[in-house]
């Protein structure tokens, strides 16, 4: 019987039992563990205590690029900024190259 079953097949088979297997495991492991009596990772202080702001490099100066930006760093540290969060600054029709 086993010779008349194709290679690809049986290499199928045996990879869906192993797959199964792996899943049944982890499933096992996972319903042993209770998170409910775990405690939540506590935060880093950057993120706890971030301030964001974020840019659109076009518009944000009269520049309109990282120039224009990194010129303002001064007064985006006195507002009490500690993080920056860039946009894209080119169209996503130009980087993918659809028209």
């Amino acid at each position: 019987m086993l010779s008349t079953i194709s290679f690809s097949k049986l290499f199928k088979v045996t990879v869906a039992l192993v797959l199964f297997s792996l899943s049944y495991q982890h499933g096992l492991a996972q319903q042993s563990r209770d998170v409910s009596k775990e405690n939540a990772r506590q935060p880093r202080d950057w993120v706890r205590d971030g301030v964001i702001y974020e840019i659109y490099p076009r518009s944000f100066s009269a520049q309109g690029n990282f120039n224009g930006i990194t010129a303002r760093l001064d007064e985006l540290k006195n507002l009490g900024v500690t993080i920056l969060w860039l946009m894209p600054s080119k169209s996503i029709c130009t980087v993918i190259g659809a028209r």
